[in-house]
């Protein structure tokens, strides 16, 4: 995670600089959803808030393993 922390804070250097760059690759879309809201959830649960996440079609995220992205 501080892995990310840091590459995010690069990133966000490069836009200020104006140098910032996109990079295409293909990445796994629900996993990168369900960390983002494990994420958020330990961020909830320190403050002692209460999170619930539900998904409707968990069938059709399979469609969504395989996207092109940054």
């Amino acid at each position: 995670m501080s892995e990310n922390l840091i590459n995010d804070l690069l990133d966000l250097a490069k836009l200020d600089n104006n140098r910032f760059s996109f990079t295409k690759d293909y990445f796994d879309l629900p996993a990168t959803i369900y960390q983002a809201f494990d994420m958020v959830l330990n961020a909830a649960n320190d403050q002692k808030i209460s999170l619930k996440a539900e998904i409707d079609n968990k069938q059709h995220l399979d469609l969504f393993q395989r996207i092109l992205g940054d």
